[in-house]
């Protein structure tokens, strides 16, 4: 990106996937995997100019689905975390 008024600072990319399997008619598992790029320009205004970034997996969800009544209409989803992103970066 264009260094600039609006892009100066560095920027944020996400790419998220969700795998989802049913299990049965009542119930459904799934799993959310984030990739996450963090990209930061001259960070708090150092001199020489210094740029840093961070990539890697964010945070893993686990999904729990369970569908309620006659025909399925009502679901409840239990959103599990993981902490597997990194929490410390240098």
């Amino acid at each position: 990106l264009p260094e600039g008024d609006h892009y100066d600072s560095g920027y944020n990319f996400g790419l998220t996937t969700q795998v989802t399997r049913d299990i049965g008619e009542k119930w459904n598992v799934g799993v959310i995997v984030p990739y996450l790029y963090k990209y930061y320009r001259n960070y708090y205004d150092l001199s020489p100019k210094v740029d840093i970034s961070n990539g890697g997996l964010g945070d893993i969800n686990m999904l729990f689905t369970r569908r309620f009544g006659a025909i399925n209409n009502t679901v409840l989803t239990l959103s599990l975390g993981i902490p597997t992103g990194a929490w410390r970066a240098r």
